[in-house]
């Protein structure tokens, strides 16, 4: 008998659950009004805070171009910590290629400088590997420039 009891308690709440939910208060209407994430003003503070985080990341190529490359980890380190500054960044929809053009090019270019960095560490030669990292993030950054400039226009 206890447990078609236990079944019946266990069905009576199911119900009274059911019936709570169904009848709760309404939704609050939603707002009709849809803000433009590509509006002026927004890719106006887009592109200071992009163009601020890719003069900061050129400032350490300018610094890492200077630098032995036994010296090249904390150069490298700051490097991809600016990589990741631009992760975080708030990006509207319209400006996803920049940001994407970017990221390519942080990414290439630490690898070049890593490449350095490896070699010199290791003792072993790996020219080709290297120059590859270093050719495509000039192609990258190329990339960046065209995608950022048709942002802004």
């Amino acid at each position: 008998m206890t447990k078609i009891n236990n079944i019946k308690l266990i069905i009576f709440s199911v119900l009274i659950i059911i019936t709570l939910t169904c009848c709760g208060e309404a939704p609050l209407p939603v707002e009709t009004q849809l803000t433009n994430p590509c509006a002026s003003e927004d890719i106006s503070a887009y592109i200071a805070g992009i163009d601020d985080i890719a003069k900061r990341f050129e400032g350490k190529t300018a610094i890492a171009e200077n630098t032995s490359p036994e010296n090249l980890e904390l150069i490298i380190k700051e490097m991809q910590a600016i990589g990741q500054e631009l992760e975080i960044l708030d990006t509207p929809s319209c400006a996803l290629k920049v940001k994407a053009a970017l990221d390519s090019y942080i990414f290439s270019e630490s690898q070049c400088y890593f490449g350095n960095y490896a070699v010199e560490i290791s003792g072993k030669d790996s020219q080709e590997k290297k120059t590859d990292f270093c050719s495509l993030a000039l192609e990258q950054l190329a990339y960046y420039n065209t995608q950022r400039n048709a942002l802004s226009e």
